[in-house]
């Protein structure tokens, strides 16, 4: 993000966040804080795909799967 960019919103339970550069165009980024909040919320609901695709899609380290509860996620395993 460029240096003066304004915050113009946050997505309500969502992990994208919309800022305004100093050239006045609006730009998507998606904080690695939300990003990894989120796939804590799916994986704590067991919906492995889901949280599968949003760490590829965003480039999280996949050990995370295992490394949150590991116990959980190898009884999970078929």
């Amino acid at each position: 993000v460029e240096l003066n960019a304004l915050l113009v919103t946050c997505v309500p339970r969502g992990i994208r966040t919309v800022v305004e550069a100093p050239r006045g165009n609006l730009e998507t980024v998606y904080p690695r804080p939300l990003v990894h909040l989120a796939v804590q919320k799916l994986l704590a609901k067991r919906s492995y795909g889901h949280a599968l695709e949003m760490m590829r899609k965003h480039k999280v380290d996949l050990s995370m799967m295992v490394q949150l509860n590991p116990s959980e996620f190898v009884k999970d395993c078929d």
